[in-house]
């Protein structure tokens, strides 16, 4: 099954791009075999790019990356005789790509102004979006093919690709988009706040530790659970239960606190006196509670944390989808 002997292969099967405004094809060197394309943005959308002194021409255009194969350089997909293409699609300065930052007074290599900037930044940029399981090529047809096999010209899964980043910045349809960004930016630090708390919490209240291992466990791997370990030195022995010193400490705490609410709550008074005057029942309310405190609440707590660690890794690598 013959595929592409090389990116400049690759690139031709695309057709006539420059015919659709994709402008200064580079081969890609860090691949096997892909390109990337660049194309100015439409005027009727609501980013602004900002404007060169020089020749005032948009300083910043959207950038296309196109892989063939998997982000790992990988051809083989199977045997359903597809080869997925891994694109992706950014907004780049055109000025800042050549230099490291903006000079406002170099107009001589026409640096945006200042002002054309400010402008630009005030308006919504173009969200970077990864195409990784829409496009494929079919070996056995020799074509290009959506996700739902239909068949599609090269130069048609640029333009698609193109359209669907200017339409980021639409009000509505890129609003979902905005929303997973935000979540992806923010989510992660307040949920790493919750797991660093359950770690205080197993620690300082159940008597609990976590072993570290060779792995990432606890930042992009969950723990696995004999990672969590009991605190045997500081144990202590009550109504018969040995628990943690931390846990009899929290257990003498919950009672009071129990104790407390049933003595003031008229409609369980009568329960608590007369469960005060039978010593096995009161003793078995105990020792259930101090099992619950000492087995089933950290444990519990264990999982919630490695459901957060989860969550925390899929929301940092989700990809932004149209």
């Amino acid at each position: 099954m013959e595929t592409f002997a090389s990116s400049d292969d690759f690139l031709k099967s695309f057709g006539s791009i420059e015919n659709h405004g994709f402008i200064n094809p580079i081969f890609l060197a860090d691949t096997k075999i892909g390109f990337s394309v660049q194309k100015y943005y439409p005027q009727d959308i609501r980013f602004k790019p900002a404007i060169g002194q020089t020749t005032k021409k948009p300083d910043d255009l959207s950038i296309m990356w196109v892989v063939f194969g998997d982000k790992n350089q990988n051809e083989k997909t199977g045997s359903s005789g597809l080869i997925k293409l891994t694109i992706r699609i950014a907004t780049m300065s055109t000025y800042r790509s050549k230099y490291w930052d903006y000079d406002f007074k170099d107009d001589k290599r026409d640096c945006p102004s200042k002002e054309s900037l400010e402008a630009s930044l005030a308006t919504p940029r173009p969200l970077e979006l990864d195409f990784e399981d829409d496009y494929f090529y079919n070996i056995e047809k020799k074509c290009f093919v959506d996700k739902y096999g239909a068949e599609i010209s090269g130069v048609d899964i640029l333009e698609e690709v193109f359209k669907k980043h200017c339409k980021t910045v639409h009000l509505w349809f890129g609003f979902g988009l905005r929303i997973k960004l935000a979540w992806r930016s923010k989510v992660p630090g307040l949920i790493g706040l919750l797991i660093l708390s359950i770690v205080f919490l197993l620690k300082h209240s159940f008597g609990r530790t976590l072993e570290n291992s060779a792995d990432i466990s606890g930042i992009f791997k969950i723990y696995k659970t004999e990672a969590l370990k009991k605190l045997d030195s500081d144990s202590m022995n009550l109504l018969g239960y040995k628990a943690s010193k931390q846990v009899m400490i929290l257990f003498c705490v919950t009672a009071i606190f129990i104790s407390a609410y049933l003595y003031r709550m008229p409609t369980a008074n009568n329960y608590y006196n007369w469960l005060e005057n039978k010593q096995f029942l009161f003793a078995a309310h105990g020792i259930l509670l101090l099992w619950l405190l000492d087995a089933i609440i950290p444990w519990m707590l264990f999982w919630v944390m490695n459901f957060l660690i989860s969550v925390r890794y899929k929301i940092m690598f989700m990809k932004l989808r149209f």
